[in-house]
């Protein structure tokens, strides 16, 4: 099974908020730590949303993987949990981070070795990311100036917009949303021959289709499944 380290994940963003001052916004603080432009609100609240999964995520990881573990994850999922229930986001940080204690790092710290010693994913650096994302971005902006057919480019600016979100989330969700994204935007291509003549048979078409096989290939290469690269680039008669 594939999966990225969901306590690794959780380890960063906490340590991180660890430096944030205790009486600097609640809100504010988690828009840094979660990358989330300030004043969306929506945006934010998902975000948290996600990332309070993250501890049950852990939990089950971890049983899946060592099934005889004593169940250390007690102390830090209590303390993550009650942070996050008992936080009030327009009062101070201090209303969330108090409840991060050293034992909370520490023992959350031990689940992430665990975890990693049978993990089969890479992380993807920053500048990874940010070439990813850059790449999508700018083929979003060339989707939204062609001259493809109405329903075809509102499809593809869907599915491009789903990648984005996938990668700005990437430090909470990990790699494989992003996998899923592009597996959605090129899948449908196999099922309709109008849709894949469009991608094959144009400029910006091709275009999509080159960008897409270069994210699923350093996606794929960190997954462990190069397979998706290589059905991209069989899309543009390279494969």
């Amino acid at each position: 099974m594939q999966y990225d380290n969901p306590a690794a994940r959780l380890l960063s963003i906490l340590s991180d908020g660890k430096k944030v001052a205790a009486n600097d916004p609640c809100k504010r603080s988690w828009a840094t730590l979660l990358e989330t432009p300030e004043g969306d609100g929506a945006l934010l609240v998902s975000r948290i949303g996600k990332l309070m999964g993250l501890p049950q995520e852990i939990i089950e990881r971890t049983q899946e993987l060592y099934p005889n573990q004593r169940q250390t994850w007690h102390h830090w999922s209590h303390q993550v949990n009650t942070a996050f229930s008992t936080q009030n986001l327009n009062a101070q940080w201090n209303t969330f981070i108090q409840h991060i204690d050293d034992h909370t790092i520490n023992y959350l710290a031990n689940a992430a070795e665990l975890l990693e010693a049978r993990s089969t994913i890479k992380q993807l650096d920053a500048a990874s990311v940010k070439e990813l994302r850059d790449k999508v971005n700018n083929l979003l902006s060339r989707v939204v100036d062609s001259d493809f057919d109405a329903q075809l480019k509102k499809y593809i600016i869907h599915h491009l917009r789903q990648i984005l979100v996938a990668i700005d989330e990437y430090k909470i969700t990990g790699a494989l949303p992003i996998l899923d994204a592009v597996e959605s935007t090129i899948g449908h291509a196999y099922l309709d021959e109008s849709y894949r003549n469009s991608l094959q048979g144009t400029e910006i078409g091709k275009e999509i289709l080159t960008t897409l096989a270069a994210v699923a290939n350093l996606v794929t290469i960190a997954v462990g499944l190069p397979p998706l690269a290589h059905a991209v680039l069989q899309l543009t008669g390279h494969g």
